[in-house]
């Protein structure tokens, strides 16, 4: 009988290694924000905890050039990396998709344990459980997919319309009704903002982990306006892994040129509509500002998304960039393993259990301390790499997929 094996560390495509790099890079600039501050219920009330204009410059610039830019990124390196574990696979197995849904259920407990017992802004669970909506798409032609995901996207437009129509109906039958229900709920999120801070900078582990769990369950309730972000960011990751575009720049370079300078076109004035909508909307009543921030979302994230990875994808065509770029290439060889590195060293930062320096940070500050874990996570990475193939996670989830010891050097 044929021993399943993963993909071998030689077989990789190190432009996909840096470009999750530099993905890790943007996601951690954003997260340090989530990290340090009730930010999900800011976001609700339309406030900004900081008076600093150097912190609100640096919050409105992450909103701009970052927000919503990398974890779609990441999605979209996803649908590439389940093209790629699926055709190797199927090199040597029979059963890649029953392989590809046993590394799914491992990353969803990864993420699991993750989200409950170390940060509420866990995204691994809604990878796993979304990437398992991938393997009906397989076998679909490239085009096929990208259609889904574009009609996928436009779908979300459509029902924020809906909702938009739907709530302004609602608002109009009884304003003062909507006004008590509206001021009742600011007050429960004024009152977990303050039970947050508490919590998270001076309670005990068992008060962060009530408070963690009832943030998980907030942010879940919410994340259906994310949600329609994952689903054709994977499929669009997919088709490109199909098309093979990524493993063969070269002979694409055209192409890669004519989807850089359109992402910028759209995606820049849809991010700037997103962020100033974003600032405006209101999340108890659903207004105009919450359908253009929708819009700005749906089309701006993406594209800008695709500005970033096709800008690094242009550079590495030049010997001087690859040099430049290629410590990312480490730091996305064991991205799973990085990740949630990032999440140890922020909690125990601003946790109480830690420096408890939760609510004591801006943006701007936040910044110098997400480049320095950053780099620190580098060079952690190249001393790893220089003893073993794979990340300590990363070897870990090979083995629960494959069902036996893969060797590390």
């Amino acid at each position: 009988m044929e021993q399943l094996t993963p993909i071998e560390a030689n077989r990789r495509i190190a432009s996909l290694d840096i470009l999750r790099g530099f993905a890790l890079l943007g996601i951690l600039m954003v997260n340090m924000i989530y990290f340090n501050t009730p930010i999900v219920y800011y976001y609700v009330i339309g406030e900004i905890p900081w008076e600093s204009p150097l912190d609100r410059w640096a919050y409105y610039g992450i909103q701009l050039l970052a927000e919503g830019k990398f974890y779609t990124m990441f999605s979209f390196l996803f649908g590439v990396g389940f093209v790629i574990f699926m055709e190797r696979a199927q090199e040597k197995h029979k059963k890649a998709g029953l392989l590809f849904a046993r590394r799914l259920f491992f990353l969803l407990l990864f993420g699991l344990i993750h989200a409950f017992f170390f940060w509420y802004g866990d995204i691994l669970i809604m990878y796993a459980l979304i990437g398992f909506l991938l393997l009906a798409f397989f076998n679909r032609k490239p085009k096929t997919m990208l259609v889904w995901a574009i009609t996928l996207l436009i779908l979300s437009i459509v029902i924020m319309g809906l909702l938009f129509i739907a709530s302004m109906a609602y608002a109009n039958m009884d304003m003062a009704e909507y006004n008590a229900q509206n001021q009742m709920f600011l007050a429960q999120m004024y009152e977990q903002i303050e039970s947050s801070y508490f919590a998270y900078s001076e309670g005990s582990y068992a008060d962060i982990m009530q408070q963690r769990i009832t943030d998980l369950s907030f942010v879940f309730t919410y994340a259906i306006f994310g949600v329609p972000m994952i689903l054709p960011m994977f499929l669009m990751g997919a088709y490109v892994g199909k098309r093979k575009i990524i493993s063969n720049v070269s002979v694409n370079l055209g192409l890669i040129k004519k989807i850089w300078l359109w992402s910028l076109i759209f995606g820049l004035p849809m991010t700037i509509m997103k962020v100033y909508s974003q600032a405006q909307a209101s999340f108890e009543l659903i207004t105009v500002y919450n359908f253009t921030n929708q819009v700005g979302m749906v089309i701006g994230d993406p594209a800008l998304s695709i500005f970033y990875m096709t800008s690094i994808l242009l550079l590495l065509q030049k010997e001087t960039w690859q040099r430049l770029l290629r410590p990312f290439a480490s730091v996305g060889r064991m991205a799973l393993s990085n990740y949630i590195l990032q999440t140890l060293i922020c909690t125990t930062i601003f946790y109480s259990y830690g420096l408890g320096m939760y609510g004591n940070v801006g943006p701007a500050v936040g910044i110098l301390i997400a480049i320095a874990i950053y780099i620190t996570q580098v060079k952690l990475s190249v001393i790893w790499f220089n003893k073993y193939k794979y990340g300590p996670l990363e070897w870990i989830w090979r083995w629960l997929t494959y069902g036996n010891v893969i060797r590390q050097k």
